[in-house]
């Protein structure tokens, strides 16, 4: 089972156990809650977008005194394969639930409830056997806000696909906004692809609130942050090596204005990078970039995102063109390297005017629908020697052999750079700046003529290219 599956399936229990507590509404529940599970039914169609169906059913309510038990199923459907969680809840009434008198809290609250999740037959393999998924706590008040948090049991796939310790999960969820928080922690998380490449994080911590949007349902809109003591990917096949990104950290959001969706996000690590028994520390990474796309576009573009399959279709190809006619914007305000010799900076800005691609019929009329685009490099020169003799003792040469191999290729860089004319050399840095502005291309200051022009519109191709973007 791939892991965005597995992922799916279990944060569609998370949710009926974050907003289960909404199911129970003291003397009203029993006349309600069939209301209330269509209203927890009609939340989790949104999964549809990811290839999963999910819903609860089978809900069984005894009440006592103090307490009610309630038992239920969600059932869940994934490639063709259905699992089937049993709920067994305790629910404690309130206004001072028992469960919580039991430990000093005396804050009122309409029900605090006590969460298991049985595991189905087919899906225990996943979990070395155990009988649960794992147990959580959510507490409702009287304005409908929910808390909980969860623990779920160590997930280890039989092939070593996928691995993950014992992960916590708290979330909150205000009704009046509609805005809900949570946070992830797990120790670690394994899982190899099918090329076998090997990735590890140590210490994950991801948190984010998110509000929906009526118009736009399937947009995840809000704030994020995540933090990581360590992100390793590994290639073990023939010659082992690894990427080691230390204290790994990133924050972003992604808001609405009118019809438009703007994301931001950014995120640093320092890195080091092994081969065999050789290990460097090459210096630090950092990004910082800004999208603003058309939202009806995008949220339309969600339910290809599940899977290279379906992104790669025809029908997402027509959503992705659709987008990229509607004025989109990428910026890439900063993206460094930086090393104990110098700082190599790259910013982007690719800024489009609506067009239709059924005139777009020369290649004048492509290059006028760029406005106040531009790509603007600098590496500096002491850095990237650094790095090279840095890549080239990693293959085992001696670090006086390394450091002179380095100063040769970089001298061949600034070499090739001079002659090609594309970009200015000083004694620190080579340099690179190309605007487009309305089929008008300026490359470092000097404004290109026609019959060159075709040339810098590649050069602003390969900047995206390199950050992946084509």
């Amino acid at each position: 089972m791939k892991l965005t599956k597995i992922a799916g399936i279990v944060v569609a229990v998370l949710g009926v156990t974050a907003v289960g507590g909404s199911w129970y509404t003291g003397q009203q529940v029993e006349a309600k809650y069939q209301d209330l599970i269509q209203l927890g039914n009609n939340s989790l169609k949104q999964l549809a977008a990811y290839g999963i169906t999910a819903e609860i059913k089978d809900v069984q309510f005894q009440r006592h005194f103090f307490s009610s038990d309630v038992k239920y199923t969600l059932e869940t459907q994934v490639d063709g394969q259905t699992y089937a969680f049993k709920g067994d809840d305790k629910l404690f009434h309130g206004p001072l639930p028992l469960n919580r008198l039991t430990k000093g809290n005396l804050s009122p609250v309409l029900a605090s409830i006590e969460s298991k999740i049985q595991l189905p037959e087919n899906l225990k393999v996943y979990f070395e056997q155990q009988a649960l998924l794992g147990k959580g706590q959510s507490d409702i008040s009287y304005s409908g806000a929910s808390t909980a948090e969860f623990n779920i049991n160590p997930i280890r796939l039989t092939d070593g696909s996928l691995a993950i310790s014992k992960s916590n999960y708290i979330y909150e969820y205000d009704p009046a906004t509609k805005k809900a928080e949570a946070e992830v922690k797990a120790e670690n998380v394994k899982f190899v692809d099918s090329e076998k490449i090997e990735t590890e994080i140590q210490g994950l911590r991801y948190q984010f609130d998110t509000v929906s949007d009526k118009q736009y349902p399937l947009l995840t809109l809000g704030k994020y942050s995540v933090d990581m003591t360590s992100l390793k990917i590994s290639d073990n096949e023939a010659a082992p090596f690894t990427m080691l990104f230390n204290h790994l950290t990133s924050t972003g959001k992604s808001t609405l204005e009118k019809d438009r969706v703007i994301s931001s996000g950014d995120a640093k690590a320092e890195i080091e990078m092994q081969v065999d028994n050789n290990k460097v520390k090459l210096g630090q990474f950092k990004m910082d970039v800004l999208v603003d796309m058309d939202a009806q576009g995008m949220n339309d573009l969600t339910p290809y995102l599940s899977s290279p399959e379906k992104f790669e279709s025809a029908e997402a190809g027509n959503v992705v063109q659709s987008i990229m006619m509607k004025s989109p914007k990428i910026e890439i305000k900063d993206l460094s390297f930086e090393n104990g010799k110098g700082k190599n900076n790259l910013s982007l800005l690719l800024n489009l005017d609506k067009f239709d691609v059924n005139q777009m019929g020369s290649f004048d009329s492509i290059l006028k629908i760029f406005r106040a685009s531009y790509l603007d490099t600098k590496l500096n020169i002491a850095s990237i020697e650094e790095f090279s003799s840095q890549v080239t003792q990693l293959e085992g040469v001696s670090k006086e052999e390394a450091d002179q191999q380095a100063k040769l290729t970089v001298e061949e860089l600034i070499n090739q750079a001079k002659a090609s004319t594309l970009a200015e050399v000083d004694n620190e840095n080579i340099k690179m700046k190309l605007t487009i502005d309305q089929g008008k291309v300026n490359l470092n200051g000097r404004d290109v003529p026609k019959e060159e022009v075709e040339g810098a519109l590649f050069i602003l191709m390969l900047g995206l290219g390199s950050m992946g973007m084509q």
